[in-house]
């Protein structure tokens, strides 16, 4: 009967990260651009320091893509750039110990570096099935810990209201940047017909779950 259970829950399990993949809307959800004719500039990304960005989540569903203003540098990069999904603290700030997820980028997806076109670059993170509410609060941590050169990251054009941008050389050594970092993120909201596939089958584990315990009493 245990073995009968796990591969119901399995079932479920299955088809809700396929409900989530094959089927629903993507939205945009949150922007902080940094305009097409460029910024403020903005800050390098190396094995010395990291710039971080928090923002608020607006939308139910599963965060889909992360894009970033996001270039090589001027001397540019040897190794794979690392993005990373953070918790945060109560007090707004990154939380170091939660990271929800992280995803490896080949230095080529980015553009040479060019001040004056600070194109948005996207980076799928589906696969880390990050599941998002309304006024929840994450972290955008870009990082280059290994190899030689370096990335550059643009700064907003405007405000960003939803969160914070940081400059971390350490967990327990950073400041707070007075400009945002350019980035968008999208939301992979389910679309009533696969959320009803997946409660159809979430009965149908339940039942059978049931049946099976029914049957072995009698």
């Amino acid at each position: 009967m245990k073995s009968l259970h796990m591969l119901s829950i399995t079932v479920v399990v299955a088809l809700s990260l396929f409900a989530g993949r094959a089927s629903g809307q993507v939205v945009i959800d949150q922007v902080a651009d940094a305009g097409a004719a460029g910024s403020t500039g903005g800050p390098n990304i190396d094995n010395v320091h990291t710039p971080m960005q928090t923002f608020t989540v607006g939308v139910a569903g599963t965060l889909a893509v992360v894009e970033l203003q996001l270039q090589q540098g001027f001397s540019p990069p040897s190794d794979d750039l690392v993005l990373s999904i953070l918790g945060t603290l109560p007090d707004g700030t990154p939380d170091f110990a939660t990271n929800l997820g992280s995803v490896s980028v080949p230095a080529a997806t980015f553009p040479d570096v060019d001040l004056f076109n600070p194109q948005f670059t996207a980076i799928d993170v589906l696969s880390l099935n990050i599941a998002v509410s309304p006024g929840d609060m994450l972290t955008i941590a870009p990082s280059y810990p290994t190899g030689t050169g370096n990335y550059f990251m643009f700064h907003a054009l405007d405000f960003y209201a939803g969160g914070v941008s940081y400059i971390v050389f350490a967990p327990d050594n950073f400041f707070e940047s007075p400009h945002d970092l350019g980035f968008r993120t999208t939301v992979l909201i389910p679309e009533p017909a696969s959320m009803t596939l997946l409660g159809a089958a979430a009965l149908f584990a339940v039942r059978r779950h049931r049946s099976t315990n029914t049957n072995r009493n009698h």
